[in-house]
């Protein structure tokens, strides 16, 4: 029977090719789109799901508040993971620390390749075993057990050894300390925030200056990761945190500090702390992601029913003789819906096939490429099978119900049997279709109008031709002074300073003490002169860092003169801060001019205000202003903290300016290699998610509409077939073409107008709340929903034309010969 009804289906769907065409087209577009927003949401929501006990690893982290400023931190102090297992035995199996020199690069070589790499991390000797990374070649018990020992990925091996065998060779970190490679990371589709090029064992970190760092419990630069005993729970040792602070914290701080526990897998998607490992998705945009895929599959659905139900009046003879013949309707039912499954089939394939061909072009939240092939992965190629099946059977019951139920007598003369509910139904699809399209539409607008807010806010300073060199842990550190002369002297640069952080992107918090506030970690970073030069940074009281072109006659009238590894710094400017508006406004010192020589001591100095500038974003847009410190880099200043240069290039001679930085970067520091980066381009990434949000929308909108129309276009062709009669019969009582599609065509505007009714008020609620999580944003207006609700009124004006016109055009008896 099954072979008998896939000739007879195969047999229908071939004589009615247009709407075969439209509901294969259709539901494969449906199909294929969901199936990459599908991708999309399992790439995000399976970070950390891999290694060997997931459910009982966490990572520690640190919240320092007090009086409302301080960090709440992703890294903690060196000695906390090893002192806590050591206490706790009962509770904790095994730490592990992660270290990077909270460097921008790290430098490494082997003979001439050399290369600054940004993934480069030390690790305790439990990394492999915590974790779930495999090796392709060495020992992974004790792969990281001696020092000056190295693992490293594939692509790193072959990057530096090509295809030969890498153990056992010696790269060379930092110009001078050896790491011999133990062992050879297997590549691997699975995802975790720990994105790692390089993991050096942390005993290497003995012989470097660091070491004298490591019973601090200040300075917390360490991602420390414990996994709890089997039968250990986190509550219990976030019960311990409080005493475990008081018994080891410095009495300073101890009382502002609060430890947590973040599951491992939680990691990627609800963590946005100070000082991330990497770039983390969101969980707010996954539900989004998530909704737009099953509201595409949706639209699909509806789509195929429409169109199917459309096909019903080109089958009215067909099925009055199966019927006459003895079929029951249960049997047609059943018939149908096969018909529909069939559809279904050739969706899903063709959807699939669609969906490898756009693959490679894919890219995550963060903006990297998705790894691995729909086919390669078992449980999602049998799930979003199951979903392409499923929403063919749905499609299909509807259509399937409507055709088997004609009777035989309506069928005889010709009539599709027209029932009330049946006609509500559809109209109910339409407006639901156009609904969900409106909201897209509008979602499509907000974010990419929020996006260009974001990337275009004034941000209180300059970013527009500024080039940043990473020179952490670098020779130009120590010959700052010299670097920067051999760059002013070119006409193609304008300024140069040196900083702690990418302006804009990121920060510090340095310990202050002040009489009416006490001692607190502010948020600040360390810099070098013209830094507020460089970036045009508004001062609104006060004066700027005294400037190297004019030291000289001011230090000699003045002051006298003091070396200092920057260049030569008075007594005031050895010992001298800036501030911002929020900060004057926190510390309670009223206006600008009143905070100009107050105090603000750090431990080996005590610091003044010399000057007060307008408030700017130190970091991106998703936070608020906070009080801010710049600091000046002085003698008593470790000159470690220095990680950037930031150059500004004069207009149009970018290439010039560029030039200039490589050769004197070469000429002094010829041992390690150039990088740079353009600030804009940097702080453009920080909205990545924003970006991915709204290109997402815009594809996924245009999909939605052309579903939706498509629909639209199957169900205007079903009704002008029904009313081809009563179209008949007004042409032949003088009725004027225009007059016919104006009466056809408002069958469906009221559907569209009732869809904008609906849709305006609840995409206005769900952008209202999205934008109510960014402390800036823009303000909704009418023209977004006006030219939304306008677009889709036009779009789909296009889709029922083609129809009504058609219809319109036919003479009376040319109606009544197509009817019959």
């Amino acid at each position: 029977m099954l072979k008998d009804w896939f000739k007879l289906s195969l047999s229908n769907l071939l004589k009615n090719r247009l709407y075969t065409f439209l509901n294969v087209l259709g539901l494969s577009i449906g199909v294929a789109a969901f199936t990459v927003l599908f991708l999309l949401f399992i790439h995000e929501t399976q970070y950390d799901n891999f290694h060997p006990n997931t459910d009982n690893i966490y990572r520690i982290t640190q919240e320092i508040n007090q009086r409302g400023v301080g960090e709440h931190s992703a890294s903690v102090p060196f000695p906390l993971g090893p002192t806590l297992a050591a206490d706790y035995p009962q509770h904790i199996k095994r730490v592990v620390r992660l270290f990077n020199f909270q460097s921008p690069s790290l430098s490494v070589s082997y003979g001439d390749k050399k290369f600054n790499e940004q993934r480069f991390f030390f690790a305790d000797s439990s990394f492999l075993q915590m974790f779930g990374f495999t090796l392709s070649a060495g020992n992974p018990s004790t792969a990281l057990r001696e020092s000056n020992s190295v693992i490293l990925t594939e692509a790193t091996a072959c990057r530096y050894f090509g295809n030969a065998n890498a153990l056992g060779r010696k790269l060379l970190f930092q110009g001078n300390i050896p790491l011999e490679v133990t062992g050879v990371v297997a590549e691997s589709p699975r995802r975790s925030h720990i994105d790692f090029d390089f993991v050096a064992s942390f005993a290497t970190l003995d012989q470097m200056s660091v070491s004298a760092f490591r019973d601090n419990w200040i300075w917390n630069p360490c991602w420390t990761y414990i996994e709890l005993q089997p039968n250990a729970k986190g509550e219990a040792v976030e019960a311990i945190f409080d005493n475990f602070i008081d018994s080891y914290f410095p009495e300073s701080i101890a009382a502002n500090v609060r430890l947590h526990l973040q599951p491992i897998a939680d990691i990627h998607l609800t963590s946005n702390l100070d000082y991330e490992i990497s770039a983390n998705g969101d969980i707010r945009y996954v539900y989004i992601f998530g909704g737009m895929a099953v509201f595409i599959l949706l639209i699909s659905i509806i789509n195929f029913t429409n169109i199917s139900t459309a096909m019903a009046s080109a089958r009215v003879r067909s099925v009055m003789v199966i019927k006459a013949i003895g079929a029951s309707r249960r049997e047609l039912f059943w018939f149908y819906l096969w018909e529909s499954a069939i559809i279904g089939g050739f969706a899903v394939i063709t959807g699939f096939i669609l969906v490898e061909i756009i693959s490679p072009f894919l890219t995550d939240l963060s903006g990297n490429p998705l790894q691995g092939s729909v086919l390669s992965e078992q449980n999602m190629l049998i799930g979003i099978l199951g979903a392409g099946i499923l929403s063919s059977f749905l499609a299909g019951i509807y259509p399937a119900y409507y055709l088997s139920s004609f009777e035989i007598g309506n069928l005889y003369y010709g009539r599709l049997l027209k029932v009330r509910n049946g006609r509500r139904f559809r109209s109910i699809l339409v407006v639901v279709q156009f609904s969900i399209s409106i909201l897209l539409f509008v979602t499509t607008i907000v974010s990419s109008r929020q996006l260009a807010f974001l990337r275009n806010a004034k941000l209180g300073f300059d970013k527009e031709q500024i080039v940043v060199v990473p020179v952490a842990n670098s020779r130009i550190v120590q010959v700052f002074p010299e670097f920067k002369e051999k760059l002013e002297s070119s006409p193609a640069i304008a300024s140069v300073t040196a900083m702690e952080e990418v302006l804009g992107k990121s920060y510090q918090t340095h310990e202050f003490y002040n009489e009416e506030k006490g001692s607190s970690f502010y948020p600040s970073i360390i810099v070098t002169h013209d830094f507020i030069r460089t970036f045009n940074i508004e001062i609104i009281e006060g004066r700027d860092f005294i400037s190297r072109s004019s030291k000289s006659q001011i230090y000699d009238s003045d002051f006298g003169v003091v070396e200092d590894m920057f260049g030569y710094l008075d007594e005031d400017e050895r010992n001298a801060v800036i501030i911002n508006e929020a900060m004057v406004e926190y510390m309670g010192w009223g206006s600008p001019i009143n905070a100009i020589g107050k105090t603000l001591s750090r431990r080996n100095s005590n610091e003044k205000v010399i000057g007060v500038v307008k408030n700017f974003h130190f970091s991106s847009l998703h936070k608020h202003v906070a009080p801010f410190i710049i600091d000046l880099a002085g003698e008593n200043i470790n000159r470690n903290y220095i990680k950037y240069v930031a150059v500004k290039i004069k207009p149009d001679q970018i290439s010039q300016g560029i030039e200039t930085i490589r050769k004197a970067w070469t000429a002094l520091n010829p041992l390690q290699a150039f990088d740079y980066f353009f600030l804009k381009e940097k702080l453009d990434k920080l909205y990545i998610k924003e970006q991915q949000l709204k290109q997402i929308s815009i594809w996924f909108t245009a999909i939605a509409i052309l579903l939706a129309c498509m629909g639209l276009f199957g169900l205007s062709s079903f009704v002008v077939e029904q009313q081809r009669r009563e179209i008949g019969i007004r042409k032949a009582i003088g009725a004027y073409d225009y007059q016919l599609v104006t009466y056809l065509g408002m069958r469906f505007l009221w559907m569209i107008l009732l869809s904008v009714v609906i849709a305006i008020p609840i995409s206005y609620l769900l952008m209202q709340q999205w934008l109510s999580t960014f402390p800036y944003h823009i303000e909704l207006s009418a023209d977004i929903f006006l030219l939304s609700s306008v677009i889709i009124l036009m779009v789909s004006a296009m889709a029922v034309a083609y129809h009504t016109i058609q219809a319109a055009r036919l003479t009376p008896m040319e109606t009544i010969v197509r009817t019959w």
